[in-house]
């Protein structure tokens, strides 16, 4: 039986799925060479240039990642342009050896990607600062799922900046060597390491050091108009850039909620605040260009809606169209049309959803990744980039990210069919979640369960932007019930939802505690969803304080060991600076339920 792209999209054979692929499932070619268990770039150098089963030839009129792949009675021929065009469908022909145990399926694969750069983005800040070799295991997922780039976000002092030392001597973060080390492992995959640092808003972790506390327009706007602020810019690039060997750099530049304020108002009434924002994008880009050798990226969300100020943009700059939410989501059209007329290249990102909420928001994520990929596909988007973000403590562990990019990792290489209504394309979903079981939880159904619990805010009685109710529970005072804008405890009185919603995290947590895979992947789960269970139990005591000293009986010790098992498993993974923020949040709620008993 022949199975043709599009016909049978339960078939997984190759993932990401191929643009275009025929398989014949009741043909085979059997392997004359065997082919031991090993990494992907031990595989692509044993076989780059052909053995007994595989031959390759080039194809100079295809693009760089572009390849075909055929398997039948004569052997597996690869065709590709260059080294990268073969790695790729080395990676997918490695995909069908491990699963053909010995032999592989006819067939006929013509594959290359939708958007030319596919990245992923981790932010290394906010509090939590990964460990080298756990950044690798990372590098190592995106290499499988054809990923080309790999950013880093810096917003804090994560780095051991060499113009600032002083700023991090006293703690252990990731070093200029660590840099060249994970540069030299995506090169190897063929993926680009690219870093992402502010130069504007979100710097407050400089603006509150006593050095530059006097360049503060607001907490965490930067007044770029003093020189010394350009000086400043200088020396971070300075330290930081050097070690990529990318050509490329992110310079942020979003949500400068400060500009028109303090030190800038005049000029910017002068001028317009997109005028004055786009002087000092230029003068970035001219400083990162020709002295440090990069051209930039930067978030677009300042001038999206300044038609006349992508005019003015450096002609090498390339905006990053992002929204992350439901309403976000649904302006990405009007936004990638504008960028569309007016820029030669621009990228689309969406999120993976997961800060602000403990595990994750499944719903609204696969929405987002989805739009966003099929929206910059139809308006010629050079780029696709999803982002993994750590606001506000970083209290959630990467494995609610997982899933996200292995989605992500189908759409960004191949959208799928045209939207035709009703579709929601859930076979990439199954698909993604029988890649990622596969690849990181050793077969065991995983994935799964990653979705359902993180649709826990399904359940509570209110949707709120970015973040969750439950989430916002641990970061309140226990007996706070004020009005906000996302929600009014006094409103929803009674226990009901949260009943229900802890009762549905105990059953997730049990079934996923039975399933056989790795303890600190499986520890991580559990310990995001006892910090949920913990919100709504903190809820149920705002409505009903009748309640408060039976709930404050099962909620002391729940904090007591979500505490002592949150710093084990930071430890494992992350350096130590930072975890004491939200043992701070953790600390406080627990003095607070005290009370109650």
């Amino acid at each position: 039986m022949v199975f043709v792209s599009g016909e049978q999209d339960k078939y997984n054979y190759i993932f990401p799925r191929p643009q275009k692929d025929e398989f014949w499932e009741d043909k085979f070619y059997i392997l004359k060479c065997r082919y031991k268990e090993s990494d992907l770039v031990s595989f692509y150098k044993e076989n780059k240039n052909g053995n007994e089963d595989i031959s390759i030839s080039k194809e100079p009129l295809f693009e760089r990642e572009e390849y075909s792949l055929k398997i039948g009675e004569d052997g597996i021929k690869i065709s590709a342009s260059c080294d990268e065009g073969v790695f790729r469908a080395l990676t997918s022909l490695r995909q069908l050896i491990r699963k053909g145990k010995g032999r592989v399926m006819y067939c006929d694969v013509h594959d290359k990607p939708a958007f030319k750069q596919r990245g992923y983005m981790w932010d290394i800040s906010r509090m939590r600062k990964p460990k080298p070799e756990y950044m690798l295991k990372i590098v190592e997922m995106l290499a499988e799922l054809k990923y080309n780039e790999f950013h880093i976000y810096i917003q804090d002092f994560s780095f051991k900046f060499e113009a600032f030392p002083q700023f991090t001597a006293d703690y252990d973060c990731l070093t200029a060597k660590d840099i060249r080390e994970i540069d030299a492992y995506c090169k190897e995959r063929f993926i680009e390491f690219i870093p992402n640092i502010n130069g504007m808003g979100h710097m407050e972790s400089w603006l509150a050091t006593e050095k530059f506390a006097h360049l503060a327009v607001t907490p965490d706007t930067m007044n770029f108009l003093d020189p010394q602020a350009f000086e400043l810019m200088d020396k971070i690039y300075g330290s930081l850039l050097p070690n990529f060997s990318s050509k490329r750099v992110h310079i942020g530049l979003d949500e400068a909620l400060g500009l028109g304020k303090g030190q800038t108002e005049e000029e910017c009434r002068k001028k317009g605040k997109e005028v004055v924002f786009m002087e000092w994008l230029n003068k970035l880009s001219d400083l990162c260009r020709d002295k440090y050798g990069k051209t930039v990226m930067f978030w677009d969300d300042m001038i999206i809606h300044h038609p006349k100020c992508l005019s003015m943009m450096p002609k090498d700059a390339v905006p990053v169209e992002w929204g992350y939410e439901t309403i976000s989501t649904q302006l990405i059209v009007e936004n990638c049309a504008a960028l569309e007329k007016c820029v030669d290249k621009f990228y689309v990102a969406p999120s993976d959803c997961t800060c602000f909420g403990l595990t994750g928001r499944w719903d609204v994520t696969e929405n987002n990744i989805r739009t966003m990929a099929e929206v910059g596909e139809k308006h010629g988007a050079f780029g696709y980039l999803l982002t993994h973000w750590g606001d506000p403590d970083h209290p959630h562990n990467m494995v609610w990210g997982y899933l996200q990019a292995v989605l992500a990792g189908q759409y960004c290489w191949n959208p799928g069919y045209k939207q035709q209504g009703g579709w929601r394309k859930n076979y990439f979903v199954y698909n993604s979640e029988d890649f990622l079981d596969e690849f990181m939880f050793g077969g065991e159904k995983v994935s799964r369960w990653l979705r359902y619990l993180s649709n826990y805010f399904l359940l509570e009685p209110e949707r709120l932007a970015v973040s969750t109710m439950c989430a916002n529970c641990m970061y309140m005072p226990i007996t706070e019930k004020v009005k906000t804008d996302f929600f009014d405890v006094a409103t929803y009185g009674g226990r009901w939802h949260f009943d229900m919603l802890i009762r549905y995290m105990n059953e997730g947590v049990e079934k996923v505690s039975c399933l056989d895979f790795d303890e600190i992947h499986k520890r991580e789960i559990i310990v995001n969803c006892r910090m949920v269970v913990a919100g709504a139990m903190m809820y149920i005591i705002k409505s009903d304080p009748k309640s408060a000293k039976e709930i404050a009986k099962e909620l002391v010790p729940l904090l007591q060991w979500i505490t002592s098992e949150h710093t084990f498993l930071w430890l494992n993974r992350s350096y130590e600076k930072g975890l004491e923020a939200f043992l701070g949040v953790l600390s406080d709620r627990l003095e607070e339920a005290k009370r109650f008993l």
